[in-house]
This record gives structure tokens, sequence and C-alpha cells, in this order.
């Protein structure tokens, strides 16, 4: 997350993870959240994932994890997708975490 493109993964990453891998992700960036300051894309990064409210309440962060993770899949389950379509025309469908996060390594790669 220290460059653009490790920035881009990461968030790509965090926006297809379930409630665990998404806490893992935001654990990790509040731990090096100093090191982060210190970059163009950091803060903004930091933001988006809410490791400011995670580093003071984590079980706030998680109620609100929770219910942007409900609203995506509820968006999903109503108008088949997650209304992230990528450039190329191909859904981001909600279909588990190990599929999500390939999908979403096979999309970073594409654009690196």
């Amino acid at each position: 997350a220290m460059t653009g493109a490790g920035s881009f993964l990461v968030e790509r990453l965090y926006s297809h993870a379930d409630l665990d891998g998404k806490e893992w992700i935001t654990s990790e960036l509040s731990n090096n959240s100093t090191q982060l300051q210190g970059t163009h894309w950091g803060p903004a990064l930091l933001r988006r994932v809410g490791a400011e409210l995670y580093q003071r309440d984590a079980s706030t962060w998680r109620g609100r994890a929770a219910a942007s993770t409900h609203h995506a899949h509820e968006f999903a389950r109503l108008f088949g997708t997650t209304g992230k379509e990528s450039r190329h025309g191909k859904d981001s469908k909600l279909n588990g975490p190990s599929s999500s996060v390939a999908a979403a390594l096979d999309h970073g790669c594409q654009h690196a």
C-alpha cells in the first residue's frame, strides 16, 4: 500500500473481502498508519477502510463494516451486481472470498 499500485490492490481486495478479511486488512493498515500517512496514497486508503475508527473503537468499526457488507449483498441480490463493474464489462459478483480475491488480484495485475 506504499505505492499507487499497491494501494489500488489493497483497496480492491478490501472491497471484495468478507467482514473478517476487511477487519484483517484494516488492522494491518492501522498498525502501519504512521508509515502510510507519509505516502501520497496512504491517507486516502486509511480513510476508505476506516482505520482511524478501527483504532478508536473496533466494535463500532465492525458494526459499520457489517452494515456496509450487508448493503452490498442486498444490492447484489436485488440487481445481480455489486455496482462495481470493471472497465471490461465483467461484473464483480459476490461469489465468496476466494473467488473474489482471485478476481481482484487478476484485475489488479491487468492494470499494473
